[in-house]
């Protein structure tokens, strides 16, 4: 077994045991909220499943990348920004700026028209989260300055 395979193989065994502890937190929950998180601990758990399957099933050696060396640490950085954003300048509007700014900085294309498609995609996107939060669910977000 190569270091890669090995590497996602302990990272997915950790990431389960995780997940475990998890699930047994959410068993002090009361049945009506405990739904959500059973959701979302059920599909890691498929995910993590996978990937310990693929770890040991696969034959092909994965190249190590750059990919987390570069790009993982800026993603990590703007969610943090984002999350100290949401109680300045709001939910909506940090939301926004946060799905323009990735969309921007991942797509290889540095043009207008890709410009134009990313900030159509963040408010139609911070558009669906406000229909979707506030007034389907009526659930309250972060306010902060603008919205």
């Amino acid at each position: 077994m190569s270091f890669i395979k090995q590497k996602d193989f302990i990272v997915g065994i950790v990431i389960a045991i995780l997940l475990f502890l998890l699930y047994l937190s959410t068993l002090e929950l009361a049945d009506e909220v405990r739904l959500f998180p059973l959701i979302i601990i059920g599909i890691a758990s498929v995910n993590v499943g996978w990937m310990i399957l693929k770890s040991i099933v696969s034959k092909k050696e994965k190249e190590s990348s750059k990919f987390f060396n570069s790009y993982f640490f800026i993603i990590v950085s703007a969610l943090f920004l984002y999350y100290f954003s949401l109680t300045i300048i709001g939910f909506y509007v940090s939301s926004v700026i946060f799905i323009f700014l990735l969309f921007i900085y991942l797509n290889p294309a540095k043009n207008v028209f890709a410009y134009m498609k990313g900030l159509t995609f963040s408010v139609v996107f911070g558009a669906s989260l406000y229909m979707l939060f506030h007034v389907s669910l009526n659930l309250v977000t972060p306010t902060g300055l603008l919205f």
